[in-house]
């Protein structure tokens, strides 16, 4: 891992890509300026963002239910029992359930031919489990 950036706390910011909801991780640090770990932790952690822009981080290895309004919503990474990365959530599974009925786009960021729209009626089981 890279050790932190420093820069003034006046700088702002901004994802690569306009549209993204990528979050830069910073703490505030000494002399006006802000410490920064240049990644995403959206990208591996439980994440949901609802349909009024409120981020919310899940606890790892939970059973979640959507109610067909978020704007996004992440698994993290899912590891085998016994073998999280230090530092990282010890996610093994995720679960969700639709609570609505319509059209979920999903992608894998690591397997990008993992991906498409996932339609869910109320006739069909609505829960997606997801195992490493």
């Amino acid at each position: 891992m890279h050790p932190p950036f420093i820069i003034s706390n006046a700088t702002k910011l901004m994802p690569a890509l306009q549209d993204s909801n990528a979050e830069p991780l910073a703490f505030p640090g000494k002399n006006c300026t802000n410490v920064v770990v240049a990644c995403n932790p959206r990208s591996w952690n439980l994440t949901v963002i609802d349909a009024y822009d409120e981020v919310m981080y899940l606890p790892p290895n939970g059973d979640y239910a959507i109610a067909g309004t978020p704007q996004y919503v992440n698994s993290g990474f899912l590891w085998p029992e016994d073998q999280v990365p230090p530092g990282l959530p010890p996610t093994e599974t995720f679960s969700v359930t639709f609570e609505s009925e319509g059209t979920y786009d999903y992608i894998c960021i690591l397997h990008p031919w993992m991906a498409g729209p996932d339609e869910r009626h109320p006739i069909m089981d609505q829960t997606l489990f997801f195992f490493f």
